[in-house]
């Protein structure tokens, strides 16, 4: 009787917690997505009141999910990035902002909070892409963001590589450099890519470079292997362009040549050459000089005693070249029309869409916007036009950078000094040449 009783009570038990679990069932089945949120969102408040980040982050987490309004996402947002911050997990209140930021979402406060997390840990790198964004979502012309990224944009290292010469680096990123008999590559850091052995090199395009040695020129490789002969009677050369066309002058006149070295070009024969830039070159003939599409078109006639180029020997940056006609430099636009506005005793090659170094009767350097009108007065020995948002200026004997505001942001040390291309400017102090390289370029080619 008595186990009969007791089994009587088991299954009472048994037949009570399956209807338990039953109504539980019943109740999580009936919930809608809003209560649910709503359920998950009150736990999470009431352990984020507490202290309970911990425990309340998660909840937060789960309760997005359900989300199924934007005003939504954005409060639970909103309060994750609160319970983010109180608990000290910076690194995930920053991986949230940077998803905000991709769907230009996140407030001007939430990026410079990111950014000043990383740039408490000097990681100006990862801070700058995330100031940028703020700056163009936000459409930000002054304030908190732009100061950061002011104060930030151009923090830069000198690396003395110790070499007589350097060139700019080729799409590879290997720099040509001169360590006073011959000629090699070095990467960014120094390390050697192909060691000194040619008596002249070209940067890399498209995986081929141009090297002499022994009296030859020839087609080389990323590896250093020789690829092909040129023409035995080419006697300089400037380089190669778009991986399949070498420059070089054979005789007395310049033209194309296949990087097998066979003739591309036998009806264009000039005097000399700027390198292709933007689809197009500069070609002198007869003392006067053109501009011809790659195609072959001439673009102008042979109308400029004279014209620009800049450091890789382009002639065309931004949709326009320096030449001079009539005893003045003056732009031209790559349909072969000139800007009635910018005429100056004497200019530099246009550098990236920039701002052009321009020089005034006294011989004084400043600069002027595409249109002529002067933006940073004639007031330096010497300058190159604006590239990175910076531009080499001589003042007192010796090379410095200057902002588009006119402020020296890197010291007037140098006794030589490049324009940033693709983040980094050759310089020479104390006889040696070595690299500015700025912590962040942006993406910017130059």
């Amino acid at each position: 009787m008595k186990m009969a009783k007791a089994k009587t009570r088991i299954v009472l038990v048994m037949v009570l917690f399956l209807a338990v679990c039953w109504a539980a069932m019943l109740v999580g089945h009936t919930e809608s997505p809003q209560q649910t949120q709503a359920r998950l969102l009150a736990q999470a408040d009431d352990f984020a009141a507490d202290g309970l980040y911990v425990r309340a982050i998660p909840l937060y987490q789960e309760a997005l999910n359900y989300a199924q309004e934007a005003s939504d996402q954005e409060e639970i947002e909103q309060r994750l990035l609160q319970t983010y911050s109180s608990y000290g997990d910076m690194a995930s209140y920053v991986q949230l902002v940077e998803e905000r930021a991709a769907q230009n979402r996140a407030a001007a406060q939430e990026y410079v909070t990111a950014a000043n997390y990383y740039l408490t840990m000097g990681l100006s790198n990862r801070a700058l892409p995330i100031l940028a964004a703020g700056i163009e979502n936000l459409g930000e012309t002054d304030g908190e963001l732009v100061r950061l990224w002011e104060e930030n944009r151009y923090n830069y290292r000198w690396r003395n590589l110790g070499y007589s010469e350097i060139l700019p680096a080729g799409d590879n990123g290997y720099y040509p450099v001169f360590n006073g008999s011959l000629w090699g590559y070095v990467e960014e850091n120094g390390t050697v890519a192909i060691d000194m052995k040619y008596d002249w090199i070209s940067a890399f395009d498209g995986g081929y470079a141009l090297a002499q040695t022994g009296g030859r020129f020839y087609v080389i490789l990323e590896d250093g292997s020789l690829y092909s002969i040129q023409d035995e009677a080419m006697t300089e050369g400037l380089g190669i362009f778009d991986g399949r066309r070498v420059l070089g002058k054979v005789g007395e006149t310049w033209s194309y040549y296949g990087i097998e070295g066979e003739p591309i070009a036998e009806s264009f024969q000039f005097d000399a050459y700027s390198m292709n830039s933007e689809g197009y070159v500069a070609v002198c003939q007869n003392g006067k000089w053109a501009l011809m599409d790659d195609g072959g078109n001439y673009v102008t006639e042979f109308i400029w005693d004279g014209v620009r180029l800049d450091e890789r020997g382009y002639a065309v940056n931004g949709g326009s070249l320096v030449v001079e006609k009539d005893g003045a430099c003056v732009l031209v636009n790559t349909d072969g029309t000139e800007v009635s506005g910018f005429r100056f005793a004497d200019a530099k090659a246009p550098g990236s869409d920039e701002w052009i170094a321009v020089c005034d009767e006294s011989g004084r350097w400043g600069f002027a916007d595409r249109t002529g009108a002067i933006q940073i007065e004639c007031q330096y020995e010497d300058a190159l036009s604006f590239n990175s948002g910076l531009a080499a200026v001589k003042q007192g004997g010796v090379w410095g950078y200057i902002n588009a505001s006119g402020e020296m942001i890197i010291e007037p040390v140098y006794e030589e000094a490049g324009s940033f291309l693709s983040g980094a400017a050759i310089a020479r102090m104390n006889g040696s040449a070595g690299l500015l390289v700025l912590d962040y370029d942006g993406g910017e080619e130059g």
